[in-house]
Formats: structure tokens, sequence, C-alpha cells
């Protein structure tokens, strides 16, 4: 998805048989200051929320295990699951909630699909489902 080559051509970066092409690094530094900046924007918006409402029981997070439920698009798929990872490892109030598509929907109901209703589903699954 990143530079529409092979598998084969990623190989051969990695293993440092070839030079990764000018286009593949600028999109991958992208991708990590995409997740830098997520990261960021979650922990700034966890530390406002505390100071406004008091530190919460937990935080939910929604983790999507399949890039077809995730809303982002499938570039943004995997630095999402590595942000999730990083926040868990370094907030223990943070709390990864499944995404469940059925669930969600039935929730939902006719309102619209949104990033901020995702995350108002999340909240109201309990630590222990």
């Amino acid at each position: 998805m990143i530079s529409g080559t092979s598998h084969r051509a990623w190989q051969h970066w990695e293993d440092g048989k070839r030079a990764v092409p000018a286009d593949v690094a600028d999109r991958m530094r992208e991708l990590c200051d995409w997740r830098e900046r997520a990261i960021d924007t979650i922990l700034e918006a966890v530390d406002n929320n505390i100071e406004r409402l008091g530190e919460p029981e937990s935080i939910p997070l929604v983790w999507y295990a399949n890039m077809h439920d995730w809303d982002g698009g499938p570039i943004l798929w995997r630095p999402h699951q590595s942000a999730c990872a990083e926040l868990v490892s370094i907030n223990n109030l943070v709390r990864l909630v499944p995404f469940d598509s059925p669930a969600y929907a039935a929730w939902l109901g006719n309102r619209a699909d949104s990033s901020p209703q995702r995350a108002a589903w999340a909240a109201t699954i309990s630590p222990a489902s």
C-alpha cells in the first residue's frame, strides 16, 4: 500500500540489499509522524479530561483487529494499532475495546458513523465484557 511494490522488494530493502527509494522513505516518515501525533493527541485529551472530571477507572480505546472495520483508511491501520499498543504500555488507565461491528451497529441505530461515535460506544463497554 505504501509503495506499490512487491513483497520481495520490501525484503531487499529490509535486508539492506537495496536502498529504500526516497519516496518510500518519505512516506514511512509521514506514517511515523502520524503515529506520534495520534499518541500525543490522545494523551492530551486524556490529561484534559482528567483535569475536568478527575481520574477515571479506565480509558476505553477502540481496537480494530482488522483493517476493514477501521475507519481511518487501510494505510493507517497498522500505525493505529502500534499507537494503541504504546498507549496501553505508557498509561495503565488505557484499556482496549475490541471493535464489534454488529454490536456497534445495534448501538449506533440511525445515527451517522464517526470516530467520536465509536469512542462513545467503546465507553459503554464495561471492562468485564
